[in-house]
């Protein structure tokens, strides 16, 4: 069994059409980036968390737990997370540290895991523990 209504023609279409937006927004913020304002580039990094997290709030506050929301949640506030921490270190221009990031990945990503139970998440966990495994492996035998 599945989600009610995902087997239409017209829920799929819908998905392509709110993913081709997107891509264009995406599209037009990358090329235009450099122009940006400081503040600017900052803001739209955080703005899905901020779009996210009352959300996930809102629906924590529910008695009802549905598998389906608590994993399209999950896996939109975990996307989220990477994108903002990913933006914020360019905008920032932090040091690049692979160690580091995959550290600050999974601990930001088990806040999601832990909360709404959400598969994505914990896929997104092991990918970034087996890219922290490879970083150390890396670092600790000289492997260039």
């Amino acid at each position: 069994m599945g989600i009610k209504g995902v087997q239409s023609g017209t829920f799929w279409l819908g998905v392509a059409g709110v993913a081709l937006i997107l891509g264009g927004i995406v599209s037009i913020l990358a090329a235009n980036w450099a122009t940006i304002p400081f503040g600017l580039q900052v803001t739209l990094a955080l703005l899905p968390l901020g779009i996210l997290l009352p959300a996930v709030w809102k629906y924590s506050r529910t008695t009802v737990s549905r598998e389906d929301v608590e994993e399209v949640l999950g896996t939109a506030w975990a996307g989220s997370v990477v994108c903002a921490v990913a933006l914020l270190a360019r905008v920032l221009q932090l040091p690049s540290d692979g160690f580091a990031f995959c550290v600050t990945m999974i601990v930001l990503l088990s806040a999601v895991t832990w909360r709404l139970r959400s598969v994505a998440a914990l896929f997104l966990q092991v990918i970034f523990l087996c890219a922290l495994c490879a970083v150390e492996i890396t670092e600790r035998f000289a492997i260039s």
